[in-house]
C-alpha cells in the first residue's frame, strides 16, 4: 500500500482474493464498508474525485475510518442504500446500480457495484465512470421567485441535481449555478424521474412524490401563477 491509503488493517485481510495495489490506483472511487456502513477503506481516487468536486477540505477533515457512508447521502436515498447493502451481505451476491453524479458542467453517469467480503464480514464498493458528456439540457437562471416555495425553502433532487419550481404541475429544471454553489435552505428530495428509472419499483410510489412531473427542455421557464 502507499502512503496516501486510508484503510483499517483489520479490512485488508478481507481483500486476500483481491490486487489490493490495483483498487487503490484505480481511476474509480472505491471504498470498503464494515456491516454496519461504516467506512473501513477508500482508495486515492476516493480524496482525488472529491478534490475536483469541491468536496475539499470536508472529506479530508470529516470524512475519516469510521464514518458512516449514509450520512453522506440525501435522507431520501438512505433506506434505498441500508436495504441493499444489507441484502448484499445477507445473500452473499454482489449488487449492481447505475446512478448519476453530476457536475455543473457535466453530466456523469456511474456504475456501482458492491461485493460482499467474508461471512458478511463487510463489503467492497467499486464506482466506474459510464458515461462523461457537456450538459445539454438549457440551463435555467436562479431566480428566487421561481423556486423558493412558501415556506422560502429551495427542492433540490438529491440524484440528478435538478431544481423544482415551487408552483404548478410539478416541473424540475436544470439550474447549475445551484449545483456548484448550493442555495441557502436547500431541501434535498427525489424527483419522480430519478424514482423511476434508477431506483427500485417499490420506491416509485412512496408518499409524499408528485404523481405526475414536467421535465423542461425548452429553455429557461417563464415564471409560474
Amino acid at each position: 500500500m502507499t502512503d496516501n491509503a486510508d484503510y483499517d488493517p483489520r479490512f485488508l485481510k478481507l481483500l486476500s482474493a483481491f490486487e489490493v495495489n490495483s483498487l487503490q490506483n484505480d481511476g474509480g472511487t472505491i471504498y470498503g464498508l464494515w456491516p454496519d456502513l461504516t467506512l473501513a477503506y477508500f482508495n486515492k481516487e476516493w480524496k482525488r474525485f472529491a478534490m475536483l468536486n469541491g468536496g475539499e477540505p470536508q472529506i479530508t477533515s470529516e470524512w475519516n475510518l469510521g464514518r458512516c457512508v449514509l450520512e453522506a447521502m440525501a435522507q431520501p436515498l438512505r433506506p434505498f442504500f441500508t436495504d441493499n447493502y444489507g441484502r448484499c451481505l445477507r445473500e452473499g451476491r454482489p449488487w449492481e446500480h447505475l446512478y448519476e453524479c453530476s457536475s455543473a458542467d457535466l453530466f456523469r453517469q456511474l456504475h456501482m457495484t458492491t461485493f460482499p467480503l467474508g461471512a458478511a464480514e463487510g463489503l467492497l464498493v467499486v464506482n466506474s465512470l459510464r458515461l462523461e458528456t457537456p450538459h445539454t439540457t438549457v440551463a435555467c437562471p436562479p431566480l428566487d421567485e421561481l423556486y423558493r416555495n412558501e415556506h422560502h425553502i429551495v427542492a433540490q433532487c438529491s440524484h440528478c441535481r435538478r431544481v423544482r419550481r415551487a408552483k404548478g404541475i410539478p416541473t424540475w429544471d436544470w439550474v447549475p449555478a445551484w449545483v456548484s454553489n448550493h442555495p441557502p435552505n436547500t431541501s434535498h428530495g427525489l424527483c419522480e424521474p430519478c424514482i423511476g428509472f434508477y431506483y427500485s419499483p417499490q420506491h416509485t410510489n412512496r408518499a409524499g412524490f408528485a404523481k405526475s412531473f414536467r421535465t423542461s427542455a425548452n429553455g429557461p421557464p417563464a415564471s409560474e401563477d
